[in-house]
């Protein structure tokens, strides 16, 4: 007999949301492009870049991160992981939030920034939850994460309710930005095993050993480079500080250089990671020094 679909879908968050947000990262871009001409059916104050935007990152990104982060919470405190009526209700909660987006409707906003602050919610207390029950510090650093970045929707949301749209692009800005500190943990906590498991199959050794000092080198240098632009530090130097960042996600992209099975799809696809974000963020702080670019294409990148 064969499974339902639904329940394939909800056994475990990648199989729901990563799905989701390969569906949403392809198709809003395309349809904003193609049937809208950059426009938005019912924008009216909102500029459409503003709502393209944080849709990107706190729609694609933020399904991605659901997906993650209730499958991988599990693995790594040895518990059973979220199935069922919880994937979905987290689920339709997005889906909610997203709809004010696909339409660029702002008289949806407010319903819109609820329905995201309640998914963003209940992730972290879920993170919460498990550290409390598995007597773990291991998820703590992604609730600190987690937390930064529902401050940053809620603001984010807050400044397109009230019209202040150079506000709310800083904000969607900072908000991208925490997704790559997120990155940065994500990548050091699969690195290690997944490198392993290439080089010997049959996990009786464990010959990939990064140093530990540099573990969480890329997510602390983002978190820096954050804090430093938040104390008004100038763009020269927050734009060095930017470059140490970036230079923290290339020397995580070089660790993949394993010889001939660096090119395994599972090495490269985590090598890739990165090698965007790291490209991205020297980029970005290039523009700091006076590079003759602007932001959007190295935040594009990273």
């Amino acid at each position: 007999m064969n499974t339902p679909l639904h329940r394939v879908l909800s056994d475990e968050g990648f199989r729901l949301f990563f799905p989701l947000t390969a569906l949403y990262a392809g198709l809003w871009p395309l349809a904003w492009v193609a049937l809208w001409s950059f426009d938005l059916p019912f924008a009216r104050d909102v500029p459409p870049g503003i709502w393209h935007g944080y849709e990107m990152i706190f729609g694609a990104w933020g399904a991605a991160l659901l997906g993650f982060l209730t499958t991988a919470a599990a693995e790594w405190t040895d518990t059973r992981p979220l199935h069922g009526r919880p994937l979905w209700v987290l689920a339709a909660l997005w889906a909610f939030a997203r709809v004010a987006g696909v339409l660029g409707a702002d008289a949806l906003i407010l319903p819109a920034m609820l329905a995201d602050l309640a998914w963003l919610a209940l992730l972290l207390a879920y993170l919460l939850g498990l550290s409390v029950r598995q007597r773990t510090t291991r998820l703590l650093t992604f609730s600190g994460w987690l937390l930064a970045l529902g401050l940053a929707c809620l603001m984010a949301r807050l400044a397109m309710l009230t019209g202040r749209f150079d506000l709310a692009t800083e904000w969607l800005r900072t908000g991208g930005l925490l997704f790559l500190g997120l990155l940065g943990l994500a990548l050091a906590r699969i690195t290690v095993p997944v490198t392993n498991i290439v080089l010997d199959p049959s996990e009786a050794t464990s010959p990939f050993r990064p140093h530990p000092g540099r573990l969480n080198l890329s997510s602390g240098l983002v978190a820096l480079a954050l804090a430093g632009q938040g104390l008004g530090l100038s763009p020269a130097v927050a734009g060095f500080l930017w470059i140490a960042a970036g230079a923290a996600f290339m020397d995580r992209m070089a660790e993949g250089f394993i010889g001939a099975r660096a090119f395994r799809a599972e090495i490269m696809v985590l090598t890739g990671s990165a090698g965007f974000a790291g490209a991205g963020l020297l980029g970005l702080g290039a523009t700091g020094l006076g590079a003759p670019w602007g932001e959007a294409g190295p935040l594009h990148l990273a």
